[in-house]
């Protein structure tokens, strides 16, 4: 069942990233202030009460997390030795 979910919220993320993505072109092409814009979408993982497991909320919490960290360390391998590189490195040892 965890798998199963594990699967349909990788998915679910894809879409939020889709939906922010829009979000902010939509706010930049139109003018707006693009900081006011960044407010980032949460999909609703499934109506309250209706999760197959004990511990919904936070396995998707769980994975994002994982999946943002992945992600951050594969950038960080792409850009390594340049000024990108260290930036990003130094800002994720802050937010971590």
């Amino acid at each position: 069942e965890v798998a199963a979910e594990a699967a349909a919220d990788l998915r679910r993320m894809e879409q939020e990233n889709d939906e922010i993505r829009r979000a902010y072109e939509a706010c930049r092409d139109g003018g707006e202030d693009v900081e006011r814009c960044a407010m980032y979408p949460i999909l609703a993982h499934e109506p309250e009460g209706t999760a197959k497991s004990a511990f919904r909320g936070g396995t998707y919490d769980l994975l994002k997390r994982l999946a943002t960290r992945e992600g951050v360390r594969m950038a960080q391998r792409s850009l390594e030795h340049t000024a990108s590189g260290d930036w990003l490195a130094r800002f994720y040892t802050v937010h971590e």
